[in-house]
């Protein structure tokens, strides 16, 4: 017997299960299973890993979605507390164990300098890294504005082959 049923406000909009006036059907809606434990265990999202990190095109398409989400410095901290409380599924370890992100290390000292300079715009054609002492803010920022839109996040460092080379003659 499968206890899943949770479903995108979308598919339940479709089916007729709610009214759209009082519910809105832009988050996902947890089955009586899930409401009971506060969160489903099929909705999962994985760390990021070190080797993202290292990657100069996955933090430039990091740092782009931050921009996008238009927060001053001193707005990310509560920013992305209310992000992570409000995901309604887990984060998982790089072996499928779950984890709680130390989001504390987002309101240390000088973590408004961070977020003012690591989010916002890129240089064009920018070689963008991150220095160690910041990897593990990026980690935890990254996790969830990728368990937020993990749509987007999926395409974080993915670049054509074919962009930007010289023609093979």
């Amino acid at each position: 017997m499968s206890h899943h049923h949770c479903t995108s406000g979308a598919e339940r909009l479709k089916s007729g299960l709610f009214d759209p006036v009082i519910e809105l059907p832009q988050k996902p809606f947890l089955c009586a299973y899930c409401y009971g434990q506060g969160y489903c265990k099929r909705l999962r999202c994985d760390l990021v890993r070190n080797a993202e990190i290292a990657n100069p095109d996955w933090v430039h398409d990091v740092r782009i979605t931050a921009v996008k989400h238009g927060k001053k410095p001193r707005e990310w901290p509560d920013y992305l507390d209310d992000l992570y409380r409000d995901y309604l599924g887990w984060i998982a370890d790089t072996s499928g164990n779950e984890i709680f992100l130390n989001v504390g290390i987002l309101r240390e000292p000088n973590a408004r300098f961070f977020f003012r300079d690591f989010c916002r715009a890129p240089e064009p054609n920018a070689h963008c890294f991150v220095r160690p002492v910041s990897w593990e803010r990026v980690r935890v920022l990254a996790t969830i504005l990728k368990a937020h839109d993990p749509g987007t996040a999926m395409n974080w460092g993915l670049r054509a082959d074919n962009d930007n080379k010289p023609p093979l003659r």
